[in-house]
């Protein structure tokens, strides 16, 4: 009645192009994550940057704001 199906493993069920394509892919995705990962990462550094920046110790004394309410 139903008819028997063998399970295929991965290579036999892409040609040779298509596991190519497949390879090629997943390393332009592996390599989009970590320029992502790396931007981040600088983005990161940088935000560190600023506020140290904005501490006391790196600001003039006219430069503060004053508490006037």
């Amino acid at each position: 009645m139903f008819a028997t199906t063998r399970c295929l493993c991965p290579t036999e069920r892409f040609s040779a192009s298509q596991r190519q394509a497949l390879t090629t892919a997943s390393k332009t995705m592996g390599d989009a994550l970590h320029a992502a990962l790396l931007l981040i990462e600088h983005v990161d550094h940088q935000s560190k940057t600023l506020m140290e920046r904005r501490l006391p110790k790196h600001r003039r004394e006219y430069d503060e704001l004053c508490d006037d309410h």
